[in-house]
């Protein structure tokens, strides 16, 4: 059964490309998390390799790292892509298997967890739903939250508004590192 997700009010811009890719990605690859992110990083242009393991350390060596979810949540809305994850051996029952997910715009349950998609290794991951469903209530506060800007190779959707972003003015908006 295929479920319609409506984008949330003011996600347009790279908020939106951002949802409209893991709506995209999600019926192949919602039984991988990493599977999943990589798809969604290649459709929107940007590089991405390995597990989950792997890709938390490529977030935590060179995006834009967020204090928290709400951080998450206003970068997502701002059109930047946002990962949050953690790796298998920093769960508090320790995993071979890190898990990872796609922060997109939309409301923040608890004013704490945004929303997010995700594969689940084996599983049915979930479309936006929030990241509270992601992790066990023991280690979903401890995940890392990182954001990039999306590169401007793609073309702009119909009616939006390219914005080339220097260096120095993408750090100014707290997403370049």
């Amino acid at each position: 059964m295929t479920t319609s997700i409506t984008r949330p009010a003011g996600a347009g811009g790279d908020a939106g490309s951002i949802i409209d890719a893991c709506e995209a990605e999600f019926p192949e690859a919602r039984d991988d998390c990493s599977l999943f992110v990589r798809r969604v990083c290649a459709r929107l242009g940007v590089d991405m390799a390995g597990n989950a393991d792997a890709i938390v350390s490529a977030v935590r060596g060179g995006w834009r790292l967020l204090p928290d979810g709400a951080a998450a949540k206003a970068a997502a809305d701002a059109g930047a892509l946002v990962l949050a994850g953690l790796k298998g051996c920093e769960q508090v029952q320790p995993s071979v298997h890190g898990h990872v997910v796609i922060v997109v715009s939309g409301p923040l349950a608890r004013r704490r967890y945004p929303t997010a998609y995700w594969g689940k290794l084996d599983g049915e991951g979930a479309r936006a739903r929030t990241i509270n469903w992601a992790w066990q209530q023991i280690d979903r506060d401890q995940v890392t939250y990182g954001a990039r800007l999306l590169p401007r190779s793609r073309p702009a959707a119909p009616g939006e508004r390219l914005e080339a972003l220097s260096p120095s003015e993408g750090e100014a908006r707290g997403l370049h590192r």
